[in-house]
């Protein structure tokens, strides 16, 4: 799910700058932070925190199994407690990539 692009208009203000915009643009949700704010030329599919394990929890609070999200952000799930949507592999790294 592509997020929507920014709409501009000639008569008016620009709300961001021309790098925050293109870096929102290539952004997803689910990413801890913009796209190509990382290390040129990197993608998340290179980062130790594509991937995560969500753990399941009964009413009382027992685990009861582990889910593994191979595409979505482990970092995105530590920084909000919520598992996000699964992201493109070939999405430019944001600024907590960090290497394999």
């Amino acid at each position: 799910m592509r997020t929507k692009p920014i709409k501009t208009t000639s008569h008016l203000t620009a709300g961001f700058g021309p790098v925050l915009t293109a870096q929102i643009r290539k952004s997803y949700p689910g990413m801890a932070h913009f796209a190509a704010t990382g290390p040129f030329g990197r993608v998340c599919s290179e980062c130790t925190h594509y991937g995560c394990y969500e753990q399941i929890h009964n009413v009382a609070g027992d685990l009861v199994k582990t889910e593994h999200h191979p595409r979505a952000c482990a970092k995105f799930l530590s920084l909000t407690g919520k598992l996000g949507p699964a992201i493109p592999a070939e999405t430019e790294a944001c600024r907590h990539f960090r290497e394999r």
